[in-house]
């Protein structure tokens, strides 16, 4: 359940993907503790997305998650991997 609440990443065959901060908020919204460890400070797997569509719905979705962490006070860390 967390996984497929935490899916940002559209995948015309296979399992979708998820980032840090969704998987964070849905874990947190479940009643676990969370805490993001992440290097990049924009959106995330944009890059190999070729329809802008998806990319729109994905960067929204990312926002939304971003908000929500920061809403929960879910500690987030940058710093290289």
């Amino acid at each position: 359940r967390l996984w497929r609440e935490a899916t940002t990443v559209f995948m015309m065959s296979g399992p979708g993907g998820c980032e840090p901060f969704g998987l964070a908020v849905a874990g947190y919204e479940s009643g676990l503790a969370a805490e993001i460890f992440v290097s990049f400070h924009g959106a995330l797997f944009l890059q190999s997305v070729r329809s802008e569509d998806k990319r729109r719905v994905m960067e929204l979705a990312q926002v939304d998650f971003r908000r929500r962490a920061e809403l929960y006070g879910i500690p987030v860390n940058y710093r290289p991997f």
